[in-house]
C-alpha cells in the first residue's frame, strides 16, 4: 500500500481541485511519443507495447489505473484514435479490466479515508463504470463498494459551500449508480441517505431565503438531484401518488429558483430564472398539475418576452467598441462579391478540435467546477428528452454541440447578409473548380453538391443539408476505397456483399489520413455521433434539433473543398 499512499499524499498536499482530465493529459505528455505519421500504425504499436511494459513494472497505483483504463476504454486523453489495446476480449484484456477495477476501488477508498479530492474521486469511479465489466462477481463487488462509501460519506449543514458541494455530488453519483444498477438489488438500503438529502435541501432553502443567491452562486443543482432521486427511488417502487407529491415540491423548487434568480438584474441570472421556469414547467405538465402549471407558464412567459426585448437589438446593447467593431465589419464584408464573401466566411469559421473542446472544458470548469459533473439533456420542441449526456465521449460531444452553437451566433450577421444580399441579386456561382477536387467516380454527383450550394446561398439551407449529406458521405466512401480501404462488408462465403454503415467507414485509418486529424475528428462528430448525428437524422428524417450545426457543416465542406483544391494545385505545381 506504500506505493498507494504516495500518490495520495501529493493528492492531499494540491490546495486546488484537481481533475482526472488534466492529470490523464500531463500523463501522456510527458511519456516520450511517437510523432511519425508517415508510419502513423507502426507508431501506434510501438507506443502501445512500450506503456504495456510500463504498466507491468509500475509500482505507482495512479499511473496503473490511468494505463490500464487508457487500454480498455481506447481514452488515451491527449492521443486520440489510438483505440483499445488486444482487442475488447481475452484474457490479457481481462487482466487490464481488474487492474482498473483494484486501482480504482484503492484510489478511492484513500480518498474517501482522507476526506479529500471528492471530484476527482468521483471522476475516478465514471471512469470505473466506462470499463466493460463483465464479470458479475466483480459488479457485485463494487456495488458493495458504493454502499459502503454512501454510509461513510456525512455531509454537515455548516460546510463551506465549495466542499458542502463537492460531497454532495459525490453522493448522488453514487446513489444515482445503484439506484439503475440492475445487479444491486437492495433499493431500500438506500431510502434513508436519500431522505436525508431531502432534509438537507429543505434546510439549504431556508439559509437561502434569508440569504439570497448571488451571481456566483455554483449550487443550485443541490436543491433539484435530491428530488431526482427520490422520485427515481419511488418509481423502482411503483408508488404513483407519492411519486407525484415528491414531483410537485420538485417543481415548486424549481419556481422558487426561477424567482430567485429574476430577481437579480443581470442577463445571465434572467435566462438562468428561464431555464427554471421552463423545468417547473415541463414537471407540472408531465404530472397533470394543471393549476400549478397555469401560473407558472404564465410567469415563464413574461420571463421570455422581457429577454426577447432585451436581446433583439444587440447592436444597442453593446458597448461603442464593439459596436464600431461589428459596423467596420459588416462594411467591409457588404463590398466583396459573392465570391470574396464565401471566401471570407469559410476563412473565419473555427475547425473545433477535440483538444479544443477539451480546453473549452477546463475553462468552464475552472469557472463553476460543479457544471460537467452531472449529465445535461436537450429537449426538442415537444418537450421530449433527446438526449442526455452521462459518459466523458458524450460530454465532449455535448461541449462541441454547445461550442457550434456559440460560433454560429457570432457568424450569422455576415450569413444573414450573404443570403439578404444573394437573393436580391440572384447571383449564381460556379463551384465547377472546387468541385473538380472530388474524384472521378463522382462526376455524375457534381450536380448535386453545386445544387445544394445554390440552396445555401439563398438561405434555404435546410434543403441544401437534405442533398449535401448523402454526398459528402459517399464522398467519403469513395476516398477511402481508392486508398485501400474496405468499404463494405462480405459474407464468408463470399456470395454477398454489402456496404458498411457510416460510423465504421471513420474508423478506417484511409480516411482519417485522407481527412486528417482535425477533419476527421470534426466530420466524425458531426455526421455520426450524438447530439448531432446528422447522417442518421437526414436519412430517416428525424428532427434535427439543429443549434447552427447543420449550417456549420456546410461551411466545413466547403472549407475542405477549397484545402484539398489548394492541395491538388500545389502537388500540380
Amino acid at each position: 500500500m506504500e506505493n498507494v499512499k504516495i500518490v495520495i499524499e501529493s493528492f492531499i498536499e494540491c490546495s486546488e481541485t484537481l481533475y482526472l482530465n488534466v492529470l490523464g493529459t500531463k500523463f501522456y505528455e510527458s511519456e516520450e511519443l511517437l510523432t511519425d505519421h508517415t508510419s502513423l500504425q507502426n507508431s501506434k504499436e510501438v507506443f502501445l507495447k512500450r506503456l504495456e511494459k510500463k504498466l507491468d513494472k509500475s509500482t505507482n497505483v495512479f499511473e496503473k489505473f490511468i494505463i490500464s483504463y487508457s487500454f480498455v476504454t481506447g481514452n488515451y486523453f491527449s492521443n486520440p484514435n489510438i483505440g483499445q489495446y488486444k482487442g475488447n476480449s481475452g484474457k490479457r484484456f481481462n487482466d487490464f479490466v481488474d487492474i482498473v477495477i483494484d486501482s480504482a476501488i484503492k484510489l478511492s477508498s484513500l480518498l474517501l479515508e482522507n476526506n479529500v479530492q471528492y471530484s476527482l474521486n468521483q471522476q475516478i469511479l465514471e471512469a470505473l463504470l466506462e470499463t466493460p465489466i463483465k464479470n458479475t462477481q466483480k459488479i457485485g463487488e463494487i456495488n458493495d463498494k458504493f454502499l459502503d462509501w454512501i454510509e461513510l460519506v456525512e455531509i454537515e449543514d455548516a460546510m463551506e459551500d465549495e466542499i458542502f458541494i463537492s460531497k454532495y455530488s459525490f453522493l448522488v453519483f453514487l446513489l444515482k449508480h445503484l439506484l439503475e444498477s440492475k445487479k444491486f438489488k437492495n433499493k431500500e438500503k438506500l431510502q434513508t441517505k436519500i431522505d436525508n438529502l431531502i432534509k438537507l435541501v429543505s434546510f439549504q432553502k431556508q439559509i437561502k431565503e434569508k440569504k439570497p443567491l448571488s451571481l456566483e452562486s455554483k449550487n443550485e443543482f443541490i436543491f433539484s438531484e435530491a428530488y431526482y432521486l427520490k422520485i427515481r427511488y419511488i418509481q423502482k417502487k411503483v408508488n404513483i401518488s407519492e411519486e407525484k407529491n415528491v414531483a410537485l415540491e420538485l417543481a415548486e423548487t424549481y419556481e422558487w429558483l426561477g424567482n430567485e434568480r429574476s430577481s437579480i438584474q443581470s442577463d445571465i441570472n434572467q435566462r438562468i430564472s428561464i431555464l427554471h421556469y421552463r423545468k417547473a414547467v415541463e414537471i407540472y405538465n408531465k404530472y397533470g398539475l394543471k393549476d400549478s402549471l397555469s401560473s407558472a407558464k404564465r410567469k415563464l412567459d413574461e420571463l421570455k418576452a422581457k429577454d426577447f426585448e432585451e436581446h433583439s437589438q444587440p447592436i444597442r446593447r453593446a458597448g461603442i467598441g464593439q459596436s464600431e467593431e461589428l459596423t467596420r465589419l459588416m462594411d467591409n464584408f457588404k463590398c466583396l462579391n459573392i465570391i470574396q464573401r464565401i471566401i471570407y466566411i469559410c476563412t473565419q469559421t473555427t475547425i473545433f478540435t477535440k483538444d479544443m473542446i477539451k480546453q473549452n472544458r477546463i475553462k468552464d470548469q475552472e469557472i463553476n467546477p460543479f457544471y460537467d459533473r452531472f449529465s445535461h439533456s436537450i429537449l426538442n420542441r415537444s418537450g421530449q428528452t433527446i438526449y442526455t449526456n452521462g459518459t466523458e465521449e458524450e460530454k465532449e460531444s455535448l461541449a462541441l454541440y454547445n461550442s457550434i452553437g456559440v460560433f454560429i451566433q457570432v457568424i450569422s450577421p455576415f450569413i444573414q447578409e450573404m443570403f439578404s444580399e444573394n437573393i436580391t441579386k440572384k447571383e449564381g456561382v460556379d463551384f465547377g473548380d472546387l468541385l473538380n477536387t472530388l474524384p472521378s467516380e463522382l462526376e455524375e454527383r457534381k450536380y448535386l453538391f453545386q445544387r445544394s450550394f445554390d440552396l445555401f446561398l439563398i438561405g434555404d439551407y435546410i434543403c441544401a443539408l437534405h442533398l449535401l449529406v448523402p454526398q459528402v458521405e459517399n464522398w467519403f466512401r469513395q476516398e477511402a476505397y481508392r486508398k485501400g480501404g474496405q468499404t463494405s462488408n462480405i459474407d464468408k462465403d463470399v456470395s454477398k456483399e454489402s456496404a458498411k454503415t457510416l460510423t465504421p467507414i471513420f474508423e478506417l485509418e484511409e480516411l482519417m489520413n485522407f481527412l486528417g486529424e482535425e477533419y476527421h475528428w470534426i466530420f466524425n462528430q458531426i455526421m455520426v455521433k450524438e447530439p448531432m448525428n446528422l447522417r442518421n437524422k437526414i436519412a430517416h428524417g428525424i428532427e434535427l434539433n439543429d443549434n447552427g450545426f447543420g449550417l456549420y457543416f456546410i461551411l466545413l465542406v466547403l472549407k475542405l473543398l477549397i484545402v484539398k483544391s489548394e492541395e491538388n494545385e500545389s502537388e500540380t505545381h
